[in-house]
């Protein structure tokens, strides 16, 4: 299995980090760990340790989306780190081949995301972007329920189908 993670909104808590890093600075950027959500690295310790290949994609400029990576201290716990420019739509069929679990904040994007990858499980873990209507996949606010719905047992994942909506 694979599972595909996001940053932003996701595992960083962005819009503190944004509000820190426009009215403090740079500094703040040496200290993204800080602003990771609670519990965000002993889940992706969890995961890691499960046997799932683990892909961290993040939509932004490069550089700066690898330096919060870099700085939280994110890289360890994933087998691939693909920051892009590009929309994830284009990029999440290059995961086919296998089960994949998607899990991202971003409901506009996890619906173009499912309408290019439809075979692929998604969970939204809900941000601040808003779900739309409809939308036909798992809807989460914590660790705790995305880890309920992957079933981590003794590195055997399996998931559990998506509610119709």
């Amino acid at each position: 299995m694979t599972i595909i993670l996001d940053l932003d909104y996701t595992l960083l808590d962005t819009v503190k980090f944004k509000d820190d890093y426009f009215s403090r600075g740079d500094d703040v950027l040496a200290r993204t760990g800080e602003y990771l959500y609670p519990g965000a690295i002993e889940f992706l310790g969890r995961l890691r340790s499960s046997g799932a290949r683990m892909v961290l994609l993040t939509f932004g400029e490069v550089a700066w989306q690898t330096a919060k990576v870099d700085r939280a201290g994110l890289r360890p716990y994933f087998d691939e780190v693909i920051a892009t420019i590009d929309e994830k739509k284009n990029v999440i069929g290059s995961f086919r081949g296998g089960e994949v679990v998607v899990i991202n904040d971003n409901g506009h994007e996890t619906a173009a995301m499912m309408a290019a990858a439809p075979e692929f499980k998604y969970i939204l873990k809900r941000g601040p972007k808003g779900v739309p209507e409809g939308l036909a996949c798992h809807i989460v606010d914590t660790f705790d329920e995305v880890e309920k719905l992957l079933s981590i047992e003794t590195s055997i994942l399996s998931f559990q189908a998506a509610p119709q909506r």
